[in-house]
């Protein structure tokens, strides 16, 4: 079980990855900030499911939204940047 680490590896790379395509600075700001501090939240929500097993089906249900969110943010915050050319080429 990872706790979430991996996909919020895979967030961070996303958007470390897009910022670098896209021309932008590495540097990301409030919204993006926001999504992998929000992220961490279903991470912890799958934590205390091995935890406490008898709520497991309750705390994965509560951390979808989460993971759902968390990507479905990225897209939405990204989404435009990526669908642009690069400037300068």
């Amino acid at each position: 079980m990872d706790g979430g680490g991996i996909g919020l590896m895979t967030l961070a790379v996303m958007t470390r990855a897009t910022l670098g395509h896209a021309g932008q600075r590495l540097t990301a700001g409030r919204g993006k900030t926001l999504l992998h501090v929000l992220l961490l939240l279903p991470g912890a929500a799958r934590v205390a499911a091995g935890i406490w097993p008898g709520q497991a089906g309750l705390l994965h249900a509560v951390s979808t939204p989460g993971w759902i969110g968390a990507f479905g943010g990225f897209a939405a915050l990204n989404g435009g940047r990526l669908l642009r050319s690069r400037p300068g080429g």
